[in-house]
């Protein structure tokens, strides 16, 4: 049981510290930082850097919700797909087709 909920969870733990380096300022505060993806696969990257970028606009739009935008200071001046173009590298063991298009 323990190592099927491991390989289920496996791809979502990879994929968190994906987004929260993205949304959180990092790659704008540190441009020159860079982030190496290994052994999680990358088919899940394009969907992912889209559903962000959708929340990226949502928030600069003031769209999203319930947010409280006035207190909020949104720290990304581009879209989290820039700073994944910029400062991101996938090394996949065995890359799909769908993931190839890119880096």
């Amino acid at each position: 049981m323990a190592e099927a909920l491991w390989i289920s969870e496996v791809t979502f733990y990879c994929q968190a510290g994906y987004r929260h380096l993205l949304m959180s300022g990092a790659f704008e505060k540190f441009p020159r930082l860079k982030y190496i993806l290994t052994e999680s696969g990358c088919s899940w990257v394009l969907d992912m850097l889209a559903n962000l970028d959708r929340i990226h606009y949502g928030i600069k739009a003031g769209a999203i919700g319930e947010m409280n935008y006035k207190d909020m200071a949104w720290v990304l001046k581009e879209t989290p797909s820039f700073y994944a173009a910029r400062n991101c590298f996938y090394g996949a063991s065995f890359p799909m087709p769908c993931g190839s298009q890119w880096h």
